[in-house]
């Protein structure tokens, strides 16, 4: 998100090197040592809501970090875990809390087609 601010306050224009490498390492680092962790613990996959539990962790971070690269594809990211969020609020019987990520991916979808407007 850092990266996002740094890079709309110079217009994309202005390019930091050694922030960029970090957060890029900082970004797939975390992305590999949380599916390896969850490989781990649960020795495998071993159920459907790890698996939309793994949609929102890539969804978030992806998404983030696309974003802040000036990328349409985050967008997509987002939507990824915004329906793995939905589906888990589903399974665990939360209609309210499924509701409002869906709302939220209506939110993301907009964003999403105005991006490709532009």
């Amino acid at each position: 998100m850092l990266l996002g601010l740094y890079n709309t306050y110079h217009d994309h224009k202005k390019s930091h090197k050694p922030f960029n490498t970090f957060v890029s390492f900082s970004t797939y680092g975390s992305l590999v040592s949380g599916l390896l962790y969850s490989f781990n613990l649960h020795g495998g996959i071993s159920s459907i809501a790890q698996v939309l539990e793994i949609g929102v962790m890539l969804g978030f971070l992806l998404g983030s970090y696309y974003m802040a690269k000036n990328n349409p594809s985050g967008w997509l990211f987002f939507m990824l875990m915004n329906l793995s969020m939905a589906s888990l609020m589903f399974l665990q019987d939360r209609p309210i809390l499924m509701a409002q990520q869906l709302l939220s991916f209506c939110f993301v979808f907009y964003g999403f087609k105005k991006s490709r407007k532009s």
